[in-house]
């Protein structure tokens, strides 16, 4: 898949705000690389706003439950220290061959990174143990590596470069595994994530639907390759799960829109804009709960800690004439509190159990406050541990 074709892809899942630019435009201005979660899933030369990518959370719908209850709350949130100071510990290994390798995720610990380089307009799937980088080979043109978990099992994205559907799969023990889909014509959405125990949660939507009409929320568990329904509201979107299986995300207001199934959904609280998002988390029973958000602004859940305590995401403010710039936030799961809310023009993509928060752009905050690396330093991936891994396959200590 090209750059350009990821790229519209992702805009498609968004729900952008009216504006004057072109799609061709969209792309063309862009200046910033779009990751979910752990991810960094376009190469460096692939690049767009962030600012018009993030305007409005990206959203995917799933199956029939109506529940508001999440009966078990996660482990309360671990201290962070107050005051971090951070330096570089070593540098992985550059590939040979690749033109501009990417850090997408790490595993909890550090020792596994995965990533992804480039040769002309295909993604080569990496993958670093021990600092070690290892090029994967992938049966078809183009992969890249998303996430992988503390037993060093991945998962990525594949394709054949041209018109087919994209797949996903698992790769471990130097093995390519494809995921299954269930039956029908399926295309894939968004980006697949894994946690501990090697359970993969990704979304699908029918071949011939746009905008998540009919999409649904699959779990794939650990060394399977067929995929569990989760059943989430029909206007649910996430494709991320906590080692206790709490899962976060997000709940969007459809109620009347063309072309939507309304049987399954979930309503939204009077005084919800249009295209309102609430952030949300949810058991895999599909009872979830709102993360509070402040009146007049939409919220979005992109990732959760692997102990199920901190969420982080987006906010944006649903003011008529407001400019819709994100802004980070940062939930305590337990107590559902917006515990910080960072005006920076960028998303949370990735949280600690310490409550630390990678944002989109490469930034670190603790409980709201920049953590200072470098001058020249774009993070791309951190541990639980207060590790990172930025963009020049430096790694760091904090």
């Amino acid at each position: 898949m090209s750059d350009e074709q990821l790229l519209r892809e992702r805009l498609n899942e968004v729900a952008v705000p009216p504006m004057d630019l072109v799609m061709d435009q969209v792309v063309a201005e862009g200046v910033r690389k779009v990751r979910r979660r752990r991810t960094a899933t376009v190469s460096a030369a692939a690049v767009v706003s962030l600012g018009l990518l993030v305007a409005v959370p990206a959203l995917t719908p799933d199956d029939r439950n109506t529940g508001v209850q999440l009966p078990a709350a996660p482990s309360t949130p671990s201290a962070v220290p107050p005051a971090l100071t951070c330096k570089t510990t070593g540098v992985l290994e550059k590939p040979k061959n690749v033109g501009d390798p990417v850090v997408v995720s790490t595993d909890p610990t550090g020792r596994y990174v995965v990533g992804h380089g480039s040769k002309g307009q295909d993604f080569i799937p990496l993958f670093w143990a021990d600092g070690k980088v290892h090029r994967v080979s992938y049966p078809e043109d183009s992969a890249e590596l998303i996430d992988v978990n503390s037993s060093g099992v991945a998962v990525g994205r594949g394709s054949d470069g041209g018109s087919g559907p994209d797949t996903f799969f698992r790769y471990a023990d130097g093995k390519i595994t494809e995921l299954q889909t269930p039956p029908g014509h399926w295309n894939t959405l968004g980006w697949p994530q894994i946690n501990t125990a090697g359970e993969v949660l990704a979304t699908v939507q029918p071949k011939e639907n746009i905008e998540g009409r009919g999409a649904v929320i699959l779990l794939w568990p650990a060394g399977s390759a067929k995929p569990e329904r989760l059943p989430l509201p029909t206007n649910a979107d996430s494709d991320i799960i906590a080692d206790n299986g709490t899962i976060a995300g997000v709940l969007r207001n459809r109620a009347g829109k063309k072309g939507y199934e309304t049987e399954g959904m979930q309503s939204l609280p009077q005084g919800t804009a249009e295209d309102g998002t609430l952030a949300y988390v949810w058991d895999r029973t599909g009872k979830g709960r709102q993360l509070e958000t402040p009146a007049g602004y939409s919220s979005a859940g992109y990732s959760i800690s692997s102990d199920g305590a901190w969420v982080t995401g987006g906010l944006w403010d649903d003011a008529p004439g407001a400019a819709r710039d994100p802004e980070t936030g940062l939930w305590n799961v337990a107590t559902g509190k917006l515990v910080a809310k960072v005006d920076n023009d960028d998303v949370g993509n990735n949280v600690s159990p310490g409550g630390l928060v990678l944002t989109q752009g490469g930034a670190v905050y603790d409980k709201g406050k920049r953590v200072t690396f470098a001058k020249d330093v774009g993070i791309g991936a951190m541990t639980d541990t207060n590790g990172f891994v930025d963009q020049k396959l430096r790694t760091w200590q904090c």
